[in-house]
């Protein structure tokens, strides 16, 4: 099975050109992802492309209709929040299982990325902000042993940066709120508070993207 790391560098790139060309709008709702074109836009064989496209419709950004083709997908705002929601449940199980694994050392790494982020949030960075905060929640959960846990909120993440671009760039009011939390949630592991209480914190942390969003009211009925 080939994993993100043996993906060909061609197929990669053309991937992540077309994804964020839908991200971006250049390619919109029931716009026709032409093979033979694309091959020809980006200068390579049809081979990395087409695989590229498939790895699109298995992330249901495309989809492929017989006689037709493949077409951009117009996009289900309820995605976005079903996501979030999923990764709230999952990153807090992780960080409670992780809690108890957390040593000076890993604490000591959570602090420098809180400070690299303090440094975004002044130098008013959102899409900088953004990649650090994938970071901190990576290293949140890393001393936990729950390894395919780890690749579901890969997915996630990964699916929510497909749906939604930067989040950040979408809503930086949500930043320094963000930002805060992470503080709290550090010291909350260097006070070996219980770890069913930090369970819930991660949870309450992960969905108050949600209300930034708008999604709020709506995801807490859902459920």
């Amino acid at each position: 099975m080939m994993t993100k790391a043996t993906r060909p560098p061609k197929q990669e790139s053309v991937y992540r050109e077309i994804r964020a060309r839908i991200q971006r709008g250049t390619y919109g709702p029931g716009y026709r992802l032409v093979i033979d074109q694309l091959a020809r836009d980006f200068a390579m064989s049809a081979i990395p492309v087409r695989e590229a496209v498939r790895r699109l419709e298995a992330e249901r950004l495309v989809a492929h209709t017989p006689h037709v083709g493949f077409q951009v997908v117009a996009q289900d705002p309820r995605a976005t929040a079903d996501t979030i929601e999923l990764l709230a449940v999952l990153e807090g199980y992780a960080a409670r299982v992780a809690a108890p694994g957390h040593t000076p050392e890993t604490l000591g790494e959570l602090r420098t990325l809180l400070r690299a982020m303090a440094s975004r949030v002044e130098a008013g960075d959102p899409l900088g902000y953004g990649v650090l905060d994938r970071q901190f929640h990576e290293a949140l959960v890393a001393p936990g042993g729950n390894s395919y846990v780890k690749h579901l909120i890969a997915d996630g993440r990964d699916r929510l940066e497909t749906l939604e671009g930067s989040l950040f760039t979408r809503i930086p009011e949500r930043i320094r709120p963000s930002l805060q939390e992470h503080y709290q949630l550090v010291e909350s592991l260097a006070e070996h508070g219980p770890p069913a209480i930090f369970e819930q914190m991660v949870r309450s942390h992960v969905l108050a993207t949600l209300a930034a969003l708008g999604f709020w009211q709506e995801g807490a009925a859902a459920h």
